[in-house]
């Protein structure tokens, strides 16, 4: 019997509430101590009290450690010692959540911060807090260590396999300059009198340093720039926004580079973000599996509340920054939703040059919401960017079901809502209503299925045992189960209404069809196989055999096989009606709902409910309307 594999990640543990809170006062000057925010201590004097803060407000450590404790400390953990290895920190056997211990002298007291992966640490100590690479940090230290703060570990603490990938930070104006007055000002050494050093402490070197905005890039990272790599360790006065300077040992050679305010492809280096020991795996980087839930309940409430959002609003959610990008939109906004195993998808267009200087940054994996006066019409996340010569750039988003693509294998004994509510959880995306759907479905083995296949064979067993269907659909963020005829709207489309702009029908036994339904089981003790069968001949001799095939499970009777069979028949040996309608847009529609269609001109007059199979939203020129397949099926007898 198939066996889901047991997984543990750290969403919802204590290494996740660790990051969080430290991760909420970077670029503060000061944080609460011990969550208390009516005793803030000051940034740049307590490093120690920050990684105790932080650890007692995870509800690792509740015994706040002393600056004291320090001493005692590198001695518990002087087995843990941080080794390097080809010139930089090797991160591989430190955990997420690890307290970072070095000595800058003499003092055995020495400094603490927060390892939260990826190679990168959250310190106080400075001022304001900040979030650095931990090979930077700990450049000339004179002793490293790491450890749990009261040798308390936190829960979901893992070390980290990284592999390092890379991603497109956009185009950026590249400058250079040398250590020389000219470029540096009072700063340079010509004036100091003292070597050059950077903003972060480090001794600049040719073809490795650049100077960043670190409001844009966090000091530290590693960027590729023209194909060659580099490192983000100084800042400048001048350097805001998308530009990036270069540095040269001299002012001749700066002079000489070529990136005189040359327009570069930049990309930042990144760890792949997966960590495990024996019992633990997750990924820090995929929204789908690490930070859609909170961060759907947290940002959907701000985009709704915030403001009345009255007509279409497009929102990009980056960093926990909202952007309105209603007026830049170039063309149209399409939102395309389908039944069964579509994600919906929203594709808009942004006018490069409409963003105003400094103003919007979005990338992969960015939230975005739709919204028409008070109606959430999407929620998703950006899967794909493409730009033209002409700077349009075209954005794809998907809500969360694209995830529904995943593959995995299951052996359940489970109603439908529960087959859902295993996934959700098991995958980490954001639920809201899930109707119980009632009948069993017993002994199911799904052996490499997408996620998609294995809830809607569940919908469709319940549908044939039980006459009843069941939708599912993302309703802004949260995965949705409901029954169809609870799915209803009080929206007809009328053929004399003057809002209907255009028709047509078609009918096929295409799609969906059929006529002969054979249901099988093997009984290994015997060898043999037994097929149950159920037909319409009169059918058959019309439009020819189209039959259906299905193995079902051990747990069913001869009964429930014959009976299944026989509810198959009556509800696909059938032909399907289908009607292509455009109409003014109504914000309350999308695909699997019902409607009422009154009809006349199409053969026969149709006055009936129907199902919406697909629906296009188009926002142009200030206009709204709404393209629909819906269907009408006529049960032959």
């Amino acid at each position: 019997m198939a066996k889901k594999k047991n997984t543990v990640d750290y969403r919802g543990s204590q290494v996740q509430a660790l990051i969080e809170w430290a991760n909420a006062w970077v670029n503060k000057d000061s944080f609460p101590y011990k969550n208390n925010r009516n005793e803030m201590k000051i940034a740049a004097n307590w490093c120690q009290a920050f990684v105790a803060s932080a650890y007692y407000a995870a509800g690792i450590n509740p015994a706040y450690t002393s600056l004291d404790y320090a001493s005692d400390a590198r001695k518990a953990w002087g087995k843990n010692s941080i080794t390097w290895q080809n010139g930089k920190i090797d991160c591989s056997k430190i955990p997420l959540g690890a307290c970072i211990y070095s000595q800058c002298g003499d003092d055995t007291r020495g400094h603490v911060s927060l390892y939260i992966g990826n190679g990168y640490i959250i310190e106080a100590g400075v001022n304001p807090i900040r979030k650095v690479l931990l090979n930077n940090a700990l450049s000339g230290r004179k002793y490293y260590s790491w450890g749990y703060n009261g040798n308390q570990q936190p829960q979901g603490s893992a070390v980290q396999k990284t592999t390092e990938t890379k991603r497109y930070l956009g185009k950026f104006d590249v400058t250079a300059y040398c250590p020389c007055k000219i470029c540096c000002g009072q700063y340079s050494s010509e004036v100091t009198g003292k070597p050059s050093k950077t903003s972060s402490g480090t001794t600049p070197k040719a073809n490795h340093t650049v100077a960043v905005d670190p409001d844009v890039i966090t000091i530290g990272s590693k960027l590729i720039i023209d194909g060659k790599t580099y490192y983000a360790e100084d800042t400048g006065g001048l350097i805001k926004g998308k530009r990036i300077d270069i540095y040269y040992d001299s002012h001749k050679a700066a002079l000489n580079s070529g990136y005189g305010h040359k327009m570069c492809d930049v990309y930042i280096v990144e760890g792949d973000g997966t960590y495990s020991d024996s019992s633990t795996s997750f990924n820090l980087e995929k929204k789908s599996t690490a930070t859609i839930p909170d961060f759907n309940k947290a940002e959907k409430v701000k985009l709704m509340e915030l403001d009345k959002n009255e007509g279409l609003t497009l929102k990009i959610v980056h960093e926990n920054v909202i952007y309105d990008v209603t007026e830049l939109c170039y063309d149209s906004i399409q939102l395309v939703t389908k039944r069964k195993a579509n994600p919906g998808k929203l594709t808009f267009k942004i006018a490069r040059d409409l963003i105003p200087a400094g103003g919007v940054e979005f990338y992969e994996g960015d939230a975005v919401a739709l919204m028409y006066d008070d109606v959430g019409l999407f929620w998703g996340y950006i899967f794909s960017k493409s730009r033209t010569k002409e700077q349009i750039i075209t954005v794809t988003a998907y809500d969360q079901t694209r995830y529904l693509k995943n593959k995995e294998t299951y052996c359940y004994t489970k109603t439908a809502s529960e087959v859902v509510k295993m996934i959700c959880e098991d995958f980490n995306l954001q639920m809201g209503e899930i109707a119980d759907t009632g009948y069993t479905i017993n002994e199911r083995i799904e052996d490499n299925s997408t996620l998609w296949d294995i809830i809607y064979n569940a919908i469709d067993f319940t549908n044939i045992y039980t006459g009843k269907y069941y939708e599912l659909y993302d309703d802004f963020g949260d995965i949705t189960l409901k029954a169809v005829d609870e799915n209803r709207l009080p929206i007809a489309l009328v053929s004399d209404d003057n809002t209907l702009i255009d028709f047509s029908c078609k009918t096929d036994i295409d799609t969906n069809t059929y006529n002969r339904v054979v249901l099988y089981r093997d009984d290994e003790d015997s060898g043999t196989r037994e097929i149950y069968e159920a037909q319409d001949t009169v059918n058959e001799m019309k439009w020819g055999v189209l039959q259906y095939t299905e193995k079902v499970s051990e747990g069913y009777t001869e009964g429930q096989i014959q009976d299944l069979c026989d509810r198959f028949i009556e509800i696909y040996n059938r032909v399907k009606r289908t009607f292509t309608v455009e109409d003014k847009g109504n914000p309350n529609v999308r695909a699997g709902c019902g409607i009422w269609v009154q009809i006349d001109d199409v053969g026969e007059a149709i006055n009936a409910g129907a199902m919406v199979e697909s629906c296009t939203h188009t926002f142009k020129n200030g206009e709204h309307t709404m393209k629909l397949e819906i269907t009408c099926e006529e049960v032959v007898e």
